[in-house]
């Protein structure tokens, strides 16, 4: 698809939570990038000081503004800051990517702060309570007069409509952008590893490092690296020295480029609980990289298809999480067919070609 710039430019706000070592908080920043690329003025406004990932548009830093003792009248005063903001700059549509699970928190931004503005809300896990209050009735109340809302797979839009009854959720996929590598990594070859942030409630990595002592992996000399930054860091470590796999198992900090290893991997994995659409995929099938993924709700199985890019698995599934991982790193017929298809898998992904539905969205909304 070609992206033709607009006739008429809209003044676009992306507000986002932050923008700070996730895979949400990436696809956020993509987001400016293809409102811009469309032709029309965008502004970003982050709710936390946290900024690791490059965006276009005109910016405003909530999170700067946020003290140590913060309480309701310093929130108050912020949203009231944002208000005038979103003013100043007569925008016409918001584009609220926040974690949206504080009911008297949203009622402030949906009545005040967003008022007489347009509205498109995006849901980016299938983990529901990260965007809705928990009781219906109170996400009913905020959401069901939305402009639009948007899920990034189709198993959060059909989990959407089937929890609150909505049918103004629209589809629009997680874009990959295409960059070429920077630098090599220093990781050794061959190498699998895995990328998310370190919070195994939702990663899992229990489930991935109790697998992959029990593949051949570590008798074949083969790493794993887990390249991320979070909570758990700790426990993870303590999980690898249980089961006795320091000089096998290397962990790295977030890097904002992570191409330099994923495109030098063997393979990549994903043992998450739940998802949205996730990067770590798309990413690593964008440079070519095969994946080994559990069938987790939601995103891989819009993604992979089992024995063409990479191998899928039953979630939770140990077992069957091991065979794979073996047959990813053994079957070499297997490896390079996967490899060789793994970019035209996913370059129906590409930003050019997302922005179009992003395009058609704001002109059916605005």
């Amino acid at each position: 698809m070609i992206v033709d710039k607009v006739h008429v430019p809209k003044n676009i706000c992306v507000v986002v939570s932050s923008l700070g070592k996730g895979g949400a908080e990436r696809s956020s920043a993509l987001l400016t990038k293809m409102l811009d690329m469309l032709g029309h003025r965008v502004f970003l406004v982050t709710m936390e000081d946290s900024i690791d990932y490059i965006f276009e548009g005109n910016f405003l830093n909530v999170g700067a503004w946020k003290p140590a003792n913060d309480n309701f009248l310093f929130r108050f005063k912020r949203a009231r800051l944002l208000r005038r903001y979103l003013r100043e700059h007569k925008i016409d549509l918001v584009i609220d990517n926040r974690a949206r699970n504080l009911f008297y928190r949203d009622v402030i931004f949906n009545k005040y702060v967003y008022k007489n503005i347009k509205k498109i809300y995006v849901i980016r896990s299938f983990k529901l309570a990260t965007y809705f209050p928990r009781k219906k009735w109170k996400a009913r109340f905020l959401y069901k007069n939305a402009d639009a809302l948007v899920g990034v797979s189709k198993g959060i839009v059909a989990h959407v409509k089937n929890t609150y009854g909505f049918e103004h959720v629209h589809l629009i996929y997680n874009p990959v952008e295409n960059k070429g590598m920077t630098q090599s990594s220093d990781i050794p070859k061959p190498f699998i590893m895995t990328l998310g942030r370190l919070d195994d409630g939702v990663k899992n990595y229990r489930l991935l490092l109790d697998a992959y002592a029990e593949t051949q992996l570590p008798a074949l000399e083969i790493p794993l690296l887990i390249l991320g930054s979070g909570k758990d860091r700790q426990m993870i470590k303590e999980k690898i020295a249980s089961l006795k796999l320091e000089k096998m198992v290397m962990m790295q900090p977030f890097d904002p480029h992570p191409e330099r290893h994923l495109e030098q991997a063997h393979f990549v994995t994903l043992t998450s609980r739940h998802e949205g659409f996730p990067r770590a995929i798309i990413e690593a099938l964008a440079v070519g990289t095969p994946v080994v993924s559990v069938d987790c709700d939601s995103g891989p199985s819009e993604i992979i298809k089992d024995g063409e890019n990479g191998l899928l698995v039953p979630n939770f599934d140990k077992a069957a999480l091991v065979k794979a991982m073996n047959r990813m790193a053994q079957d070499q017929q297997l490896h390079l067919k996967c490899k060789q298809q793994a970019k035209n898998s996913v370059a129906h992904l590409s930003l050019e070609n997302i922005a179009v539905f992003w395009q058609r969205l704001i002109q059916k909304v605005c």
